[in-house]
């Protein structure tokens, strides 16, 4: 993938799906593919405004009452949330029951998106319509991720990210979009991303894909310590939503093997291949594909090896 800094941003074509360079200016632009003309919108910078909740507690009561609400969350957490990777927006059940690995997937899923982002520039961004834009790139960065094809996963992001305006929507949209950053090397752009946002969120899922998105970051930085602190030395130090229990807990058991405690993050290992076991029908080869050629990955799928054997 090629690294952001040569390119003010990547887009999404939404006529054929290609990933095209553009201007960070709003404007129209040639997609090099097909030849469509195409309108884009300016690029969206600064930080992430989220609305102000602490009505001026003292900063360590605030993170304290954050935490709490947090575990509350989790405790009562069904998956219905419009911020949950697998709460389908009305109308997209089609999708959902697609396999993001077949040909005819992408294509419909463009589709799909090209409506929803009509429908949300009509309505002025109702809430329904930016779930639905949101959901879509996300079903469309992993289908792209899994049929090789990064920088599209980037480029659909990137279009959902610079028409959104919900705040939980966009940071959810800026932490995948930093992994695309991350996947391809580009540790720089990937810090950019998740510097525009709000670390302390009120919301489980967004505060779960902000702290494994971060963590993995650390990760690659070879930040071990801020790594773990941000997931929690221990499960269950930190609440987060169910179904990240792969990733969140991934970058722990990294985190402790990389500050040599190797007995430490194999006990962790077993814990979390318990739970894959008992709560998602889920073995060691899950993990193991979620691991592999994957760089910051690698400190886990050593104590993955190890356990396994």
């Amino acid at each position: 993938m090629k690294n952001s800094s040569k390119y003010q941003r990547m887009l999404m074509c939404m006529t054929c799906g290609a990933p095209v360079p553009a201007a960070a200016e709003a404007g129209t632009f040639t997609c090099t593919y097909c030849g469509a003309a195409l309108r884009a919108r300016a690029k969206r910078t600064g930080p992430i405004r989220f609305p102000a909740d602490d009505m001026g507690i003292a900063p360590e009561k605030a993170e304290q009452a954050r935490l709490v609400s947090l575990r509350k969350q989790a405790e009562h957490d069904d998956g219905s949330s419009p911020y949950a990777y697998n709460n389908v927006p009305k109308g997209l059940e089609y999708i959902h029951e697609m396999s993001s690995g077949d040909e005819a997937f992408l294509p419909a899923a463009l589709s799909a998106f090209r409506m929803a982002v009509d429908r949300c520039e009509s309505s002025n961004c109702a809430f329904n319509d930016q779930q639905a834009v949101f959901w879509l790139a996300s079903q469309m960065r992993s289908a792209c991720i899994q049929q090789g094809k990064p920088e599209r996963a980037q480029a659909a992001l990137a279009n959902a990210y610079d028409l959104l305006e919900d705040p939980g929507f966009l940071q959810m949209t800026a932490c995948m979009l930093a992994m695309t950053y991350l996947r391809g090397g580009d540790l720089a752009s990937a810090e950019e991303q998740l510097g525009a946002c709000e670390p302390r969120p009120a919301l489980l899922e967004v505060d779960t894909e902000y702290r494994w998105s971060r963590g993995t970051l650390y990760l690659a930085q070879g930040k071990w310590e801020e790594a773990l602190d941000i997931v929690g030395d221990e499960h269950g130090d930190i609440p987060y939503e169910g179904s990240a229990v792969f990733t969140f807990n991934s970058v722990r058991v990294a985190a402790l093997e990389r500050l040599g405690r190797a007995d430490d993050a194999e006990e962790e290992m077993r814990n979390l291949l318990e739970i894959a076991e008992s709560e998602y029908d889920a073995d060691h080869q899950l993990l193991a594909k979620m691991y592999r050629g994957m760089k910051h990955w690698e400190p886990a799928a050593e104590v993955l090896k190890r356990v396994i054997e």
